[in-house]
């Protein structure tokens, strides 16, 4: 008896348990395995879906209420409010953006890639623990 009949007959059909049962504990134990992988399989992809639907309403959330009033015309980014801004993920590093419109010397600049860096390699140390 195929797999998917037999799921069939076991939700609809009690009057082929009998029938089933005869099959043996071989057949039985397959049934087992294939069910389980398929209700496995089923429940991860929900899973997976749910957390990533739930994890880009929580970034755009973050975004709207973090991000201060910015505009991009001809090429140039203004942004409005204190400078520099930093975005990161408190909890466990995984991304981090720097955002300053105010004129810099190529030192100041050096400084924030160094940050970057060096909370990277904090970052990748604490992620081997």
């Amino acid at each position: 008896m195929k797999f998917f009949k037999k799921v069939w007959y076991s939700i609809a059909n009690v009057d082929k348990y009998p029938e089933m049962a005869t099959d043996g504990f071989a057949s039985a134990l397959k049934y087992l395995l294939i069910f389980t992988i398929v209700a496995t399989v089923i429940s991860g992809i929900t899973t997976v879906s749910m957390l990533k639907r739930t994890k880009m309403e929580e970034l755009a959330n973050y975004v709207e209420q973090n991000t201060p009033e910015f505009t991009y015309t001809d090429g140039n980014l203004s942004i409005e409010g204190e400078q520099p801004i930093k975005f990161t993920n408190d909890n466990n590093f995984v991304y981090m953006v720097i955002a300053d419109t105010t004129d810099k010397s190529d030192d100041e600049i050096n400084k924030y890639e160094d940050e970057i860096k060096e909370t990277r390699k904090e970052w990748s140390i604490n992620f081997k623990r």
